[in-house]
């Protein structure tokens, strides 16, 4: 058995940092492999939160190396009959609970193979119901960086939850509906609405004036950035993930708007 040219393997979950529940991960992956690079995504889901913590594996797991393994333990179904599940692409591998947690990143990939994880040799010998991510998810991520090969976790499977992501909608006259996709820490509300579609209604409208109407709010201000925006209460621009953001400089945009995941955004080109 090799080590894997690239050992990274990176953590996301809701466990916050407060317990012990993130140090034991990272206790079972170096004990089976001293040599694995540990990067932590983030702990700070929100609990149970499996669209946020697909959204934020989308927007930060093609920054990593070739063969880089990302490990996802936001599992509210933990101990109950949900599978976990491996699965290879063409650049990267991911383990998870077959919970739909990783539908938006992997609409961006190649998928090359689906294991559900059930080989118990590669487990702890001894399994809690309730934490698969030290028990199971853990040790199978180890065992994947030291170079065993995916196939070998447990059958190949077809079948797998997904969950779409959020689509644009066109209601005719040069509008369409929107959506936010997420809050982030400063409160940039950031929407589904990507630079080639946003191009794409410009061509279509013959125009680059809008408006955009997010509850009682309108905004028809696009900048290149926060500074730009900073003589005026809201403003959008496309931030570092490529979607558009609703923002405010040095404040939250969301608690202005009271806005969250989900709410409707309708954009007019005039």
């Amino acid at each position: 058995m090799k080590n894997n040219k690239n050992s990274i393997i990176t953590l996301l979950t809701d466990f916050g940092l407060d317990d012990p529940y993130v140090a034991a991960i990272k206790g079972i992956i170096l004990e089976i492999n001293p040599n694995a690079h540990i990067i932590d995504i983030s702990h700070h889901i929100i609990s149970h939160d499996i669209i946020e913590a697909s959204f934020i594996l989308m927007t930060s797991y093609s920054y990593f190396s070739s063969q880089s393994i990302h490990m996802v333990v936001v599992d509210p179904g933990v101990g109950s009959q949900r599978r976990p599940i491996l699965i290879r692409t063409e650049k990267y591998f991911f383990i998870a609970p077959d919970n739909g947690v990783l539908s938006y990143p992997l609409a961006r990939e190649r998928l090359e193979l689906v294991v559900e994880i059930t080989n118990t040799s590669y487990f702890l010998e001894e399994m809690s119901s309730t934490f698969h991510g030290r028990d199971i998810f853990a040790p199978v991520a180890a065992w994947l960086s030291r170079g065993v090969a995916a196939q070998e976790f447990g059958p190949i499977i077809k079948d797998f939850q997904k969950i779409a992501f959020p689509l644009l909608k066109s209601l005719g006259n040069n509008q369409w509906e929107a959506e936010v996709l997420h809050v982030d820490k400063f409160g940039n509300i950031i929407t589904n609405i990507d630079q080639k579609h946003w191009l794409q209604f410009q061509t279509e409208s013959h125009t680059t004036s809008f408006t955009m109407q997010i509850g009682e709010i309108q905004i028809t201000s696009l900048v290149k950035n926060y500074l730009e925006g900073k003589s005026q209460k809201l403003f959008v621009l496309f931030g570092s993930s490529n979607f558009l953001e609703i923002s405010s400089y040095c404040q939250s945009a969301a608690q202005t708007i009271k806005a969250k995941r989900g709410d409707k955004i309708k954009i007019t080109f005039i």
